[in-house]
């Protein structure tokens, strides 16, 4: 079963959405949901539901609204305690704790600088949401402004991804969609920073410093304030060409001979729908634990770049590990396998090729060392497999 809160409030069990149509109903299931394996107090239940004058019959008005949703969750999901009740739910069945996790890696991600992660986990956890939390549903005081803390999370997940992407120099994919962001947020000075910047490292020195005017009569109109600090100084900056606004170099990608580490899924394009992100989640953590660097990416398949094979080898063994752990949909197992995949096998297996190459990925558009490696004679230790399938090879970059 599924709670969901990050946006109208949904319940899906076995895939399909649970209705509850009575509005009392769904206030109590939202404030229950809020506070999942925590008892929720009478009094509190009675101010959420009816504010400062709950009814004569409340306590009695109240159970029957519980027996409601028992009948709908089921009899063991509600838990009657002295002080009130208890709704259980597993962390991963409520939208908002899967949301708080994928923040938790992501800026762990930061942490260690793996930005191309840390965006990646970002984008998971953002994309639970559906609108504002508990939009469709009629709160008071207490519950309502927990149900906005979570849209400010929302919010402070949005900026550290678009400064993940900054340092990745990706500002030029993100104009339009920072613009649409300062349309919704006009007093959120962080949001127009970033587009400040933007903006200038795409050459458009001119629109960065119209954003700045646009930012100031908006805070001077709107609130009677000066922009803060951190918006004048980047002003300042943009005015003086500052060198620091450049895009910091992202770590290069290993040259000389370099391992490459690449993965398919047999049957892709459905599997992938099935897997979700936790695939590609999985794949990345362990390519980066060894040192591996992402060169490409496409759908399900990755190419990453070892400066060592024994790496490339520990991050095989690790990702099968991971894959093999995990329970996936409809019984299907998932796994790293070296070399080709036959296609009798009654599950999907993710295959896994490794080339050694001499040379400078740097300088090369995604999927050349690919490429060029595919060109290279075959080790004479790898197995023939059917087209399509790939197998180990060993080959120079020309």
């Amino acid at each position: 079963m599924e709670f969901r809160i990050l946006g109208p409030l949904e319940i899906v069990r076995d895939g399909e959405p649970l209705v509850l149509r009575a509005a009392k109903h769904r206030s109590l299931l939202a404030v229950l949901v809020l506070h999942a394996n925590e008892v929720v107090s009478y009094e509190r239940m009675f101010d959420e539901l009816w504010g400062e004058r709950p009814p004569a019959t409340a306590r009695t008005t109240l159970q029957v609204y519980v027996s409601g949703l028992r009948k709908a969750l089921g009899p063991d999901r509600i838990v009657s305690h002295a002080r009130g009740y208890l709704l259980h739910a597993e962390r991963e069945e409520v939208d908002a704790a899967r949301f708080q996790r994928l923040v938790a890696e992501a800026r762990e991600q930061v942490k260690v600088g793996a930005d191309e992660e840390a965006a990646e986990r970002f984008r998971h956890a953002l994309a639970l949401w559906r609108g504002p939390a508990l939009a469709d549903v009629a709160l008071e005081s207490f519950a309502r402004n927990e149900a906005e803390r979570l849209d400010e999370l929302r919010v402070a997940a949005l900026e550290e991804q678009i400064e993940c992407r900054l340092r990745l120099g990706r500002e030029g994919d993100m104009i339009g969609e920072l613009e649409a962001l300062v349309g919704q947020h006009p007093l959120h000075e962080r949001f127009r920073a970033q587009l400040m910047l933007a903006l200038y490292r795409q050459g458009r020195q001119a629109d960065a410093l119209e954003a700045y005017r646009d930012a100031r009569r908006t805070l001077v109109d709107g609130l009677g304030i000066e922009p803060g600090p951190e918006l004048r100084e980047l002003n300042h900056k943009i005015l003086e060409q500052d060198p620091a606004l450049a895009p910091a170099l992202a770590r290069p990608l290993p040259s000389g001979t370099v391992t490459l580490l690449a993965t398919d899924v047999e049957g892709s394009t459905e599997l992938l729908q099935e897997l979700g992100p936790r695939y590609a989640d999985l794949l990345r953590a362990a390519f980066t634990l060894h040192g591996g660097r992402e060169v490409d990416s496409q759908g399900e398949s990755f190419l990453y770049a070892f400066t060592r094979a024994s790496e490339a080898a520990l991050a095989a063994v690790e990702a099968q590990r991971a894959l093999a752990d995990q329970a996936w949909p409809e019984g299907r197992r998932c796994g790293c396998g070296w070399g080709s995949t036959p296609a009798s096998r009654p599950w999907s297996e993710t295959a896994l090729s490794v080339w050694t190459c001499t040379g400078s990925l740097g300088s090369a558009p995604p999927g050349t060392a690919a490429r060029s490696s595919s060109r290279g004679r075959r080790a004479s230790s790898s197995r023939s497999s059917p087209e399509g399938s790939p197998c180990a090879t060993s080959a120079p970059i020309a």
